[in-house]
């Protein structure tokens, strides 16, 4: 739920223990507006499916057209709407972009 800063996930117990442990060092926790509209939020499933639904064809329209730019490659995000193209085939190195001369 970016918009209220807050989310959750689903991982076997050691793996929680140490994303628990990562997150208390690098990350503000949500206030308690948050989490009380977070929880409001889960339990209206039109709500939830009405915003998954939005964030999809978003996400959508955008791997469309970066698929659409020369050399650039996508694989659509699965669990997010951030999605990460790869560019390496426009640069030659870190210090610029491939010249064609």
């Amino acid at each position: 739920m970016s918009g209220l800063r807050i989310g959750y996930v689903f991982a076997e117990k050691g793996l929680a223990k140490r994303m628990r442990e990562e997150n208390a060092a690098v990350v503000i926790h949500p206030g308690t507006i948050e989490q009380i509209g977070a929880a409001a939020a889960l339990k209206c499933d039109s709500y939830v499916n009405s915003l998954r639904d939005y964030l999809q064809k978003v996400r959508d329209r955008l791997v469309a057209k970066l698929r659409e730019a020369p050399g650039v490659e996508i694989r659509p995000p699965e669990g997010t709407f951030f999605a990460f193209p790869d560019l390496s085939s426009l640069f030659e190195n870190d210090k610029g972009p491939r010249t064609t001369c």
